[in-house]
């Protein structure tokens, strides 16, 4: 189960790389809005869990009600985060964002410990630590983020973590057994979440459309949609690391988002789209894979912890 959680979470944090570059395009410009985005990109994603929900569906342990409580507080939460993400990095590239979201990894460790009782030894702490410094050090290339960006990512951190709880929580009002986790009770979290989502962006949809006065902004129904399945793969696969590692190791090899952000907003200014990310240096590059080193090292060392 440890092999499938890390091999799922670093699969996450690489699709969220993805998704975060889409993202920042389909924004660039200024033709759609943070909430046109966030709607339109999750009922994409909803129409293929609602098609899948019949297919994964599981009974939980502690009954209907337990389970939908916990799936409101999750869902809530992570609507913020993302309305929080997408109005963020409209004031700063995604590649400048993601390494900063490893913060979020302080958040998740404070929530792990006061609301799950999950007490961290001093080399877990260490292996927090190292992911912190890997996180900033990537920052420090390139220009100065403007502060709307950092106060926006750190309402981004805040709700994803408390999200994130939301995840171990569901899971275990699914799943009360003492032994490993079945592997598709997280991926049933994980449609049925969005398949809720959507719910939501169903009915903002005719309101915020009717009650938009400017002509110029339009709904990405087709640059949406390679974002949207992007990220609902991502979610899959951190659901999954979620469930099989714990909140804390999952955020660790999530971190891994960062670098790999940088690293394709190199690549995307090596084809020409230099209009979505900054130009950076060697010395920059150099910065960048030493923090993805770092990020390993956090992981390495959580593992033998």
């Amino acid at each position: 189960m440890l092999v499938i959680g890390v091999l799922s979470g670093l699969l996450a944090a690489f699709l969220q790389a993805i998704s975060y570059i889409l993202s920042r395009g389909i924004l660039h410009g200024g033709r759609t809005t943070p909430l046109h985005l966030l709607i339109v990109s999750h009922l994409w994603m909803g129409i293929v869990c609602w098609i899948a929900l019949p297919f994964v569906w599981q009974e939980p342990d502690q009954g209907l009600g337990s389970m939908f409580a916990m799936l409101a507080f999750q869902c809530a939460c992570y609507i913020g985060a993302q309305f929080s993400f997408f109005w963020t990095i409209r004031y700063a590239a995604a590649s400048r964002i993601s390494p900063l979201m490893g913060m979020k990894i302080i958040f998740s460790v404070i929530l792990a410990y006061t609301v799950r009782d999950e007490a961290l030894n001093m080399m877990q702490i260490v292996a927090v630590v190292l992911t912190l410094i890997a996180a900033f050090a990537v920052t420090q290339s390139g220009e100065k983020i403007p502060w709307k960006a950092i106060c926006g990512t750190l309402v981004v951190v805040i709700c994803f973590a408390s999200s994130d709880l939301g995840i171990t929580l569901t899971r275990d009002v699914i799943f009360t057994g003492d032994g490993d986790v079945p592997l598709m009770v997280p991926v049933f979290i994980c449609i049925i979440s969005y398949s809720l989502v959507s719910l939501l962006g169903l009915i903002a949809l005719p309101i915020i459309h009717y009650s938009n006065t400017s002509s110029e902004m339009h709904w990405p129904w087709r640059d949406s949609f390679f974002y949207a399945m992007t990220w609902l793969g991502a979610m899959v696969c951190l659901f999954t690391a979620f469930a099989m590692i714990g909140l804390v190791f999952g955020a660790i090899a999530q971190s891994l988002r960062g670098p790999f952000s940088v690293l394709m907003a190199l690549a995307v200014i090596k084809l020409g789209f230099d209009h979505i990310e900054q130009q950076r240096s060697r010395s920059d590059y150099i910065k960048q894979i030493c923090s993805a080193l770092l990020m390993v090292a956090a992981i390495a060392l959580y593992c033998l912890a």
